[in-house]
Order: structure tokens, then sequence, then C-alpha cells
């Protein structure tokens, strides 16, 4: 969809479709007690550990994708 259909968000103000491309992930900034969360500034992302990916797979989830994330 055409981000011109959208307008930013009247409580956060984010702006939608607005992800930097490539995501690239910060280590050190990652939770370490957390297989699953949302970027702070990206909160349209959802981001799991490999460890939840496993388990998604092993209980044969279906419809949902998961891409792999550079993490520095």
């Amino acid at each position: 969809m055409p981000a011109s259909t959208f307008s930013a968000c009247l409580t956060c103000g984010n702006e939608p479709f607005d992800l930097p491309q490539p995501i690239i992930l910060q280590a050190s900034s990652l939770p370490a007690d957390m297989d699953l969360f949302r970027m702070e500034d990206a909160w349209t992302v959802i981001l799991a550990t490999k460890r939840f990916v496993d388990a998604a797979a092993r209980l044969k989830s279906d419809g949902v994708v998961f891409r792999e994330r550079e993490c520095r």
C-alpha cells in the first residue's frame, strides 16, 4: 500500500512503512531474557530468537514467515 494512504500515528508519531533497509540489529541492545520482542523505533517489526524459530518449527506452526536478520 502506498505510504500516502496513511498518516503518522497520533499517539507516538511513527510514520507508517518507514523502516530502515536492511534491518541490522545491534547485539548489545537485544534483550537476553526474551525470545519474542519488538523494536522500539519500528514497532511493526516483531523479532524472534533462533530458539523461538526452532520451537515454532517443532510445533509445525503455519502462517508465519521468519526472515533472518544480521546482528552485529
